[in-house]
């Protein structure tokens, strides 16, 4: 996940074996069956399940008394990291969809996809946080949440119908364009970008 290692057999068997939800649904059943397991690598560092809740509910619970929720969009500009994986699924568990922003790219490129995607709201790492260009989004640091903060969000219910990411392509052929995606419990895919329409759905 992001360039970590999640263990095979744990929210794939979950899922496969478990009822239809949402993604943070099934990440949820992996939690109570796995615990203290590792959930999450990169190179030194690791989260367990039970981490990795904490930390994402955390995050959600801030998104979510910012005003994110079904509808939004959260930029994530991180580097790989456990902390990119807490961003990802506390974005989710918010309610929100994330819209991945490299922080290799051009700082216009990365304001162009903030302002093209009208994402309100930011995650990122504290080391990061100067070089994000300034859009009026409000900006949230993954590594600055209190150790103790409460990490149970109040309630997102999102549907199967509600985002779950925005993904930019290249722009090789002239703008980048956003293509949202509704992966639960299948993906269908379509551009958010003016003057497009193209939609599909993955088998």
């Amino acid at each position: 996940m992001y360039g970590g290692h999640v263990p095979a057999n744990s929210a794939h068997a979950t899922a496969t074996e478990g009822r239809a939800g949402t993604i943070h649904d099934l990440i949820a059943d992996a939690i109570r069956a796995h615990g203290d397991a590792p959930a999450v690598q990169f190179e030194e560092n690791r989260l367990s399940f039970a981490d990795l809740d904490r930390r994402a509910g955390q995050l959600a619970r801030t998104l979510r008394t910012l005003g994110a929720g079904p509808g939004e969009l959260v930029g994530l500009y991180l580097e790989r990291s456990c902390d990119m994986v807490v961003a990802l699924l506390g974005t989710l568990r918010s309610g929100a969809a994330y819209v991945p922003l490299d922080p290799a790219y051009p700082p216009d490129r990365i304001a162009y996809m903030l302002e093209d995607s009208r994402a309100r709201f930011v995650v990122t790492q504290a080391a990061l946080r100067e070089s994000l260009p300034s859009t009026g989004a409000s900006v949230v640091c993954v590594d600055d949440l209190a150790a103790g903060a409460e990490s149970e969000p109040p309630p997102a219910h999102p549907t199967g119908d509600d985002r779950a990411y925005v993904i930019y392509t290249s722009g090789s052929t002239g703008r980048p364009k956003g293509v949202e995606t509704a992966c639960w419990p299948s993906p269908r895919y379509r551009s958010t970008s003016p003057g497009s329409n193209s939609t599909s759905r993955c088998p």
